[in-house]
């Protein structure tokens, strides 16, 4: 049943992209699914966590230990704790989809195939990552001077302070307003330097200094990953970065002939577009230091929303019309979605922990 209303609300999403209607019908039915879902992955190891925390201190960073402090103090039950959370990861992402795209019903939708159902899981990723978009929109927003960036600093920090491998979203400074073809370089000399980094263990050393010896344990080197779960990880972020590289460049071209025209809003969109393009290929850099600390293949992933952003700006105007035609690029878009779900989700075996027992496991339906 609820699989069912999940897929036609995903469908009606797509299908009315500026509608707020949707977007806001949409967005309670995404919360509903994970608010209220009683079993999925990690759901018992997040329930040990937060009645046991000082147990837990060692696997956890500061910021989460705070706030499960904070809940436990005012006597929340775990599962309002855990609604109190979905409710704020999905507000602010709404918010930033809302505030960064006309088309926020259509983004969103593309969020629920994907990442969606896997966000709902690593929920201490995702609820650093809020704090990430919450940056990276003072840098989207505003003329770029000193205090945005002490101010995306400041959120990614915080970000990290909650799941430390939300430290490498600084990388996104490194791909602000610069071209396409100087970002390659900046590229090579910042894949060099994570190698470096990552070969000397200095990414454990400042994380001892910012949240203790739990840092092993929360880079995931003490997990045991076998080669082929490794190999897997890098195919699916290699095809992964291939299918949202195309699609954006795509946007790319498509805003770039429109700013070459002299439309000022092409202009706008282009970059827009451009700075999204840019962060993809710098966060790309990550897949070469996953050997070493598996679960930064996330980090990715989490870039996807900015990716489905960059891709809503895609239209035809009257100065822009020897491009692919909007309907087919829309389509295009939901097939790589669904692909990254098939990769991401499929491939790596995360079906039935993570979507399947949303869709099967609600208190209510």
């Amino acid at each position: 049943m609820l699989f069912f209303i999940f897929i036609l609300s995903t469908f009606l999403s797509l299908l009315f992209p500026k509608s707020k209607f949707m977007f806001y019908s949409y967005l309670f039915l995404l919360w509903f699914i994970a608010a209220f879902c009683t079993q999925c992955a990690d759901r018992d190891i997040y329930i040990a966590r937060y009645f046991n925390y000082v147990g837990f201190q060692k696997q956890t960073e500061y910021g989460f230990n705070i706030i499960m402090l904070f809940f436990n103090s005012l006597k929340v039950p775990f599962d309002y704790f855990l609604m109190i959370i979905y409710g704020f990861i999905l507000g602010i992402y709404a918010w930033f989809i809302r505030n960064n795209t006309e088309r926020f019903s259509f983004v969103l939708g593309l969020y629920g195939i994907f990442s969606y159902c896997i966000d709902m899981v690593q929920i201490r990723n995702s609820l650093g990552f809020t704090f990430v978009l919450i940056g990276i929109h003072q840098i989207l927003k505003n003329k770029i001077g000193k205090e945005e960036y002490v101010k995306f600093c400041f959120f990614v920090i915080i970000g990290s302070l909650i799941h430390f491998s939300n430290i490498f979203f600084l990388l996104f400074l490194l791909s602000n307003r610069v071209s396409i073809k100087k970002n390659f370089k900046v590229v090579i000399y910042t894949a060099l330097l994570l190698i470096i980094i990552a070969k000397a263990n200095l990414f454990q050393v400042l994380g001892e200094q910012v949240i203790g010896k739990k840092i092993d344990d929360i880079l995931g080197r003490t997990i045991d990953y076998s080669s082929n779960q490794i190999k897997s990880m890098i195919i699916a972020v290699i095809i992964s970065f291939l299918l949202l590289i195309s699609t954006i460049y795509i946007a790319y071209r498509n805003t770039k002939i429109a700013s070459n025209e002299g439309s000022n809003e092409g202009k706008e969109k282009n970059e827009f577009v451009t700075l999204i393009m840019n962060s993809q290929i710098m966060l790309f850099t990550t897949v070469l230091i996953i050997p070493m600390m598996p679960d930064i293949y996330r980090i990715q992933r989490y870039g996807i929303l900015l990716n489905y952003l960059g891709c809503s700006k895609y239209e035809i105007s009257d100065v822009n019309k020897k491009v692919m035609n909007s309907f087919f690029y829309n389509f295009l878009t939901i097939i790589i979605s669904v692909l990254l779900f098939y990769l991401q989700i499929q491939k790596l075996g995360n079906f039935e922990s993570t979507f399947m027992s949303l869709m099967t496991n609600n208190k209510f339906l």
